[in-house]
């Protein structure tokens, strides 16, 4: 797990953060995590997590945040929407 948090860590900080467009890094950073190797989908899930955290859910296509989904009939703008609300403490 040490070994695909330091990739993860590395394919963010190795990843130039374009000047145009700072919010495409989330995308192109996890692009450089992937092509890694090895462990891609913990490398990649880890690097999601850090890169989310930076940039915020704008920085993830909207077309990624369609196909996603954790929970049957829930969608991933559902399931962002459930987050603010568990941060803000409101009732669901």
């Amino acid at each position: 797990m040490v070994t695909a948090l330091q990739a993860a860590w590395s394919s963010i900080a190795q990843t130039p953060v374009p000047e145009t467009d700072p919010g495409s890094h989330y995308v192109e950073a996890l692009d450089t995590a992937i092509r890694i190797g090895n462990d891609t989908d913990t490398v990649a899930a880890i690097a999601g997590g850090l890169l989310g955290a930076r940039w915020g859910t704008a920085a993830i296509p909207a077309e990624w945040r369609e196909l996603s989904h954790g929970y049957p009939g829930l969608t991933g703008d559902d399931l962002a929407a459930l987050a603010l609300k568990t941060v803000a403490r409101e009732p669901r």
